[in-house]
């Protein structure tokens, strides 16, 4: 449904790299299902419509030129100015589809809605990273504390008086599933950091990079 041949899925290379069970019959009758509704004619005009590429060599020779004529119907409709803004506000991508001869007018409108998109898009973003920095204020005093609490406990197994070394020879020191429990904590609490931090670096980027493709809009 989406005008590519099984060769071209990322998703299912990924599973035959992994050597993942999959029944290639069902496979090929789910494919050809897709294949054989993507060419319908009400499909091939709706996907115009939406502003995606229509790829004829997956249908019927023999359809292309009424399959073709439908989706140029679909992409006349997509491409006029007023839904220009619509698609850039709603967060979608211009692929270069529109004739020339409407390509200027609906991109007057598409630019100034992926505007509006780009600039709420960056603030959320914002507002991601500044709840991130919180927890992550939040995490690294957590993760502090219990540092404080495994060094307590390590120096006060370090004092201790050697009779009770002696006398409990034969006993687990309760102190050492303290400091187990403690370390675990901590490394759970590494783990937490190091994956919010990469998330903020994520929404970092994506800033950046809206941010740039602004400017490429005046």
């Amino acid at each position: 449904m989406t005008g590519k041949r099984l060769s071209g899925d990322t998703y299912l290379n990924e599973c035959r790299k992994a050597d993942s069970e999959i029944d290639e019959s069902q496979l090929d009758l789910g494919f050809k299902a897709g294949m054989l509704n993507y060419c319908k004619p009400e499909v091939v005009f709706a996907n115009g419509k939406k502003g995606e590429f229509f790829n004829a060599d997956l249908c019927d020779p023999g359809l292309f030129k009424t399959l073709n004529a439908r989706h140029a119907e679909g992409v006349n409709i997509f491409c006029e100015p007023s839904n220009g803004y619509t698609f850039g506000s709603s967060g979608g991508t211009y692929n270069q589809i529109c004739p020339k001869h409407k390509e200027e007018g609906f991109l007057k409108d598409y630019r100034r809605g992926r505007k509006k998109y780009l600039a709420a898009s960056i603030n959320e973003n914002h507002s991601r990273i500044n709840k991130l920095n919180s927890e992550m204020n939040v995490a690294s005093f957590q993760k502090s504390s219990l540092e404080s609490e495994l060094r307590i406990v390590e120096a006060a197994q370090a004092i201790r008086p050697q009779n009770e070394n002696a006398n409990n020879a034969n006993q687990v020191d309760p102190r050492e599933e303290k400091k187990r429990d403690l370390r675990s904590k901590i490394s759970q609490s590494d783990t937490e950091l190091r994956a919010m931090n990469a998330n903020r670096n994520r929404l970092q980027e994506a800033i950046y990079s809206m941010e740039k493709e602004l400017l490429t809009l005046d």
